[in-house]
């Protein structure tokens, strides 16, 4: 069946009352669009009209394309969405006789008329706003858990059958809506190129067939909410987003996605590197959706943790390394030893000498000067030689061995102190140098780790890519065996329908014309009948009354062979006669008909099919071991780039454990060297400790009292 043009459509639509059956339609008004005529939204499967019924708005959408079950897969959609609310999907009712064109009644959906604008329209005016477009990826991301939560898919999901309404979103167009109870059928469409994979073709029809447009939309919105500016460099809004079917079909020279690697984002690079990696995967079942967005990065993050682990460097600072070094532990051994106390014993004459002569001196100075004998000029002598004389007893307290040893002693504890203090530095700047050297050694790991695992989502991409490549001939050999089994199926069909013919026109050829249980023509009309081919109820096909200018009645009959013959003079009650007797004879000897091949026939056919489903089944296992040895290649080429990198890694850790190994060495040396100092430097305190007794005013009460 034709449908009518969307210029008919608009034409029939003109008057509402006439051309629809629904109430609501029948009594509503059309808006006018250009030149007075009914305005139209079109696409390439339907055009949608306005009616409008006082306060309520309706949607009459118009099928320009025929789909042989479009009646069965929209009653399946329509029972599934009565029976299920689903928020982001508008109802609607489908109608038979929905219009009448030209005399004759089309098919229509009837549905709510949507105020808003398509997803494209919203973009366009809000894509600087960042907040706008992360909301908006949000709520797409919920309408595509709601539909898989369902069950079902949209099938042709694009920025123009998404619709923004106060704010929330709305899908339209359910011509390629997939349903359960739709599963088994092909899709009617594969949707738009911008936002389908290459590899769409109408036999992928499930839940899983939104998955690829999914992420060519939530990927733009993502994108657009971190750098607005992408849509210009990549010329977005030509009917898409930011990609193109171009991208799709060679993404390492991708303007759009070479743009997305750019934007520095590690979650949105994350996407890309999925999407990208969908791209390269020829079978659409195994593209995830955007709803699993979280388990991709759980197994991203699970990937480098593994890296981590391969990559692993103990850490080294001072917890690290072992520093032993215990200043002041040795100092109980000391406490508990016996202290040698040093003590002034007698004194020498010139000692005692030395403390007297200073007071002898002050005493008979006082004297002179209180009797007023002290010369004059003697004054400025006697001034000088009073230091002098005091000075005697603390030089000679200074050469007392017993002080000259203290003194000894207390530089050699400086001594000590300074040389502790050097080594305490020296471990300093060691540990300083380890933990330097370790921070050098992660960094240096980390790069490699992320090497590996930037070889490994390459190695990813690579594999992907070859599955693509050859998809094309594994597909196309696929597809030539359907045809072959189709086509050994039909030939079945066409020899049975064959067999059967000629055993009915076998049958029928038994039945003359003239033959007793025939149609009573007479003997006469009988032989013009035969003079013109027609002998038996084999030798024509079907005959019809006739009618012309001259004659009212006439048989038109329709030959074996082909032709058609008319004869005007058969009576009318004489051509059904004839006519019912020649449709019992067919009904007859159909039931009689063989209804099946025989085995032999079988054979024959799939013997003829065989050789060429064999060397086709052949080629495509050719076809699949090219792809696993060029993956093996593949996959040899980067085990040997990511060994080479684990060695490196290996590497690394040996000269940190080496390094490690010499600075602990250096270390323990440094911490042996502080404790026999610290040894020496207790046995010096404790030694000092007899020295508490030697004093100057000890020196001297000893001096003046011996």
């Amino acid at each position: 069946m034709s449908l009518p043009t969307l210029q008919e459509y608009q034409e029939a639509i003109q008057r509402p009352d006439l051309c629809f059956k629904d109430p609501d339609l029948k009594k509503g008004k059309t808006i006018p669009g250009v030149f007075g005529l009914p305005k139209v939204i079109s696409g390439g499967f339907a055009g949608v009209f306005q009616v409008k019924k006082r306060k309520k708005n309706y949607a009459a959408r118009c099928f320009l394309r025929v789909v042989d079950d479009t009646k069965k897969r929209y009653k399946a959609i329509h029972e599934f969405l009565h029976r299920k609310r689903i928020n982001c999907v508008i109802k609607f009712d489908y109608i038979d006789k929905g219009i009448l064109v030209r005399e004759k009644w089309h098919p229509i959906l009837k549905m709510e008329w949507l105020e808003g604008e398509t997803l494209s329209e919203y973009i366009e005016k809000n894509r600087h706003n960042r907040k706008a477009m992360t909301e908006m990826a949000t709520k797409f991301k919920a309408l595509v858990e709601e539909l898989h939560n369902r069950g079902i898919s949209h099938g042709d999901l694009h920025d123009q059958n998404i619709m923004v309404v106060a704010g929330e979103l709305k899908v339209i167009d359910y011509d390629a809506m997939y349903v359960p109870k739709l599963k088994g059928r092909g899709s009617s469409e594969i949707g738009h190129t911008h936002y389908q994979h290459p590899e769409r073709r109408l036999s992928h029809f499930g839940p899983y067939i939104d998955n690829f447009s999914e992420w060519v939309i939530y990927i733009s919105l993502k994108a657009l909410a971190k750098d607005p500016k992408i849509w210009d460099v990549v010329k977005g809004g030509d009917q898409c987003l930011l990609f193109r079917k171009t991208d799709f079909q060679d993404p390492e020279n991708s303007q759009a996605f070479n743009a997305l690697y750019s934007i520095e984002d590690d979650n949105l690079r994350l996407l890309v590197d999925t999407f990208k990696d969908a791209v390269y995967t020829y079978n659409l079942e195994d593209i995830p959706s955007i709803i699993d967005e979280e388990s991709i990065a759980q197994r991203h993050r699970r990937l480098f943790r593994e890296v981590a682990e391969v990559a692993e460097v103990p850490q080294v600072g001072m917890g690290g390394l072992k520093v032993q070094y215990t200043p002041g532990d040795s100092s109980w051994i000391w406490d508990n030893k016996e202290v040698d106390y040093k003590r002034f014993t007698s004194t020498s004459g010139l000692v005692r000498v030395a403390a007297l002569l200073p007071l002898i001196y002050l005493i008979i100075a006082l004297v002179l000067f209180v009797i007023d004998k002290l010369p004059s000029d003697n004054s400025a002598l006697i001034t000088i030689g009073a230091p002098a004389i005091f000075l005697l007893l603390p030089a000679s307290y200074q050469i007392n061995p017993l002080v000259r040893d203290r003194h000894a002693k207390k530089r050699e504890l400086n001594k000590l102190n300074d040389k502790t203090k050097a080594l305490r530095e020296k471990i300093k700047e060691e540990l300083e140098t380890i933990t330097q050297f370790k921070a050098e050694v992660n960094n240096e790991i980390t790069k490699l780790g992320d090497k590996i695992a930037s070889q490994k989502n390459q190695e990813s991409f690579e594999l992907r890519k070859i599955e693509s490549n050859h998809f094309s001939r594994v597909a196309k050999i696929e597809e030539t065996l359907k045809d072959l089994k189709n086509k050994e199926k039909d030939a079945g069909k066409n020899l049975l329908k064959e067999n059967r013919e000629r055993y009915i026109v076998e049958k029928l050829r038994s039945h003359r014309l003239g033959a007793p249980g025939g149609p009573n023509l007479g003997l006469v009309k009988g032989f013009f009948l035969s003079i013109f081919g027609i002998r038996s109820a084999a030798d024509f096909t079907d005959i019809n009354i006739s009618k012309n200018l001259f004659m009212d009645n006439g048989a038109r009959f329709r030959l074996r062979n082909g032709g058609t013959t008319t004869i005007w003079w058969l009576k009318l009650q004489q051509i059904r006669s004839l006519r019912e007797w020649h449709k019992k004879l067919i009904k007859l000897y159909e039931g009689e008909a063989p209804k099946k091949l025989s085995s032999s026939e079988k054979k024959k056919i799939s013997l003829k099919y065989r050789g060429l489903k064999k060397s086709l089944v052949e080629e495509k296992k050719n076809v699949k071991k090219d792809i696993q040895e060029e993956k093996k290649k593949i996959k040899e080429s980067y085990r040997a780039q990511i060994d080479t990198l684990k060695g490196e890694i290996e590497l690394k850790k040996k000269l940190h454990d080496i390094e490690v190994k010499k600075t602990q060495s250096n270390l323990d040396m440094l911490c042996e060297e502080i404790n026999e100092l610290d040894w020496g430097m207790n046995s010096i305190k404790h030694q000092l400790r007899g020295y508490s007794e030697i004093s100057f005013i000890n020196y001297l009460r000893q001096a003046l009292t011996s």
